[in-house]
């Protein structure tokens, strides 16, 4: 029984303030991974939503820094504003969130959506390739140690336990699985077709 199908994850980490193959590879190798288990993706740079042309892709970015360079900067906040609501939905929507921590990147938006998610008390897996006593000091005292990670394959790893082993340690209830079938009934396949 994989306890995590149908629950949706938040892909978290820097977008402005790095490369767009920075940016993007890693929630795409993520969504593909989280897919294949039957989890679904809440992926910033690629936002599942119908009404928005807005998408923080690469040619966002150099629009977004234009805008600022010329000092259009009412119509910066307009755009920012839409792309805050939207991803702060994400985040309300999301069972888990997954952050990618730079830390010589100034992740502004990353820790207000994980700020979010802590108050909300869901799980946030964090990976931090330059290893774990680079990740900030705050966030050992919001999030659990237990669930920092140097490498994708752990963070991988780690998913697939909490997808399939019952044994894995959940004393703090961090983990809340929900039964879609349930909850939606037979009206579930006609959705997901």
């Amino acid at each position: 029984m994989n306890r995590l199908k149908s629950h949706t994850a938040y892909l978290a980490g820097a977008i402005d303030k790095v490369t767009a193959s920075d940016a993007m590879e890693w929630r795409e190798d993520m969504t593909d991974f989280l897919n294949d288990l039957g989890i679904g993706v809440f992926n910033p740079c690629d936002k599942p939503i119908y009404n928005t042309t807005v998408h923080e892709d690469n040619d966002f970015v150099s629009m977004v820094e234009a805008l600022k360079d010329r000092g259009n900067y009412d119509e910066v906040q307009k755009i920012m504003q839409e792309i805050v609501r939207i991803d702060l939905n994400f985040v309300d929507l999301c069972n888990f969130m997954i952050l990618n921590i730079e830390p010589d990147c100034h992740m502004c938006g990353s820790y207000g959506e994980q700020t979010v998610a802590c108050l909300q008390r869901k799980p946030i897996i964090i990976h931090c390739s330059k290893g774990i006593s680079k990740i900030p000091n705050w966030l050992f005292g919001v999030c659990d140690p237990k669930m920092f990670f140097e490498s994708w394959i752990d963070v991988k790893g780690y998913i697939k336990d909490i997808c399939y082993d019952v044994s894995v340690d959940d004393n703090d209830k961090k983990w809340r699985f929900i039964d879609y079938h349930k909850a939606f009934g037979k009206r579930i396949r006609a959705y997901s077709q």
